[in-house]
């Protein structure tokens, strides 16, 4: 996945059904998702500055659920031009629906050994 320095900065990560990487843009106010190639394929907006992370969800597994920051968070890695000062800064979640399917999760149980724990 290539990376414009002069946009956000890939921060939580999903895959769809499809196999596109997703990724929640921290500084870019969008979430992207990425062909296995690295190809830019989609971009969408959302009113928030600071994305932090992603997750596809719902009945259908086709919601998207976006997190955010609650407060500005200005680091030396910030694009250019970018103000950390102005903004939509809530940590609000934002829930949309972009007719993009998830694969259910597999489950796992893991099982610890009793005499493996430390006492």
């Amino acid at each position: 996945m290539k990376v414009n320095s002069n946009a956000g900065l890939p921060d939580g990560l999903t895959l769809d059904a499809e196999g596109f990487v997703w990724s929640a843009e921290w500084y870019g106010s969008r979430i992207s998702s990425h062909a296995s190639d690295g190809t830019l394929e989609r971009q969408i907006s959302v009113p928030a500055k600071q994305c932090s992370s992603l997750i596809f969800g719902g009945p259908e597994l086709q919601d998207i659920f976006v997190t955010s920051a609650g407060k500005s968070e200005p680091m030396p890695v910030m694009p250019c031009g970018y103000d950390p000062d102005t903004g939509y800064f809530d940590g609000a979640l934002f829930q949309l629906n972009a007719g993009i399917q998830r694969r259910p999760e597999y489950d796992t149980r893991f099982r610890v050994p009793d005499d493996s724990i430390a006492g």
